[in-house]
């Protein structure tokens, strides 16, 4: 606690908006440590997952990179996962 702030949650944008620029697998599996190790509530803003502008980089969701981590991180971190279809295109 600083100055009187708790800190609970973390939120991070993958893709980002409005370049489209993904994580990294590695770069979320460190988001999900930090949030783990720190206690915080995981919220992972995915609404822009269909609009991704460079194939070499897929989208990979915070979901499918908890479930591939070992334990403790795998059930003990909170998370909260947003998308809409109302920002994809097809």
């Amino acid at each position: 606690m600083l100055l009187g702030i708790c800190v609970r949650a973390f939120v991070f944008i993958n893709p980002g908006n409005p370049t489209g620029q993904c994580l990294k697998q590695d770069n979320v599996e460190d988001l999900i440590k930090f949030c783990h190790d720190n206690k915080l509530v995981m919220c992972a803003d995915e609404v822009y997952q269909e609009n991704i502008y460079n194939t070499k980089l897929p989208f990979i969701s915070a979901r499918k990179v908890l479930h591939s981590l070992p334990e403790p991180y795998h059930s003990n971190t909170e998370l909260v996962s947003f998308h809409t279809i109302s920002k994809g295109t097809f």
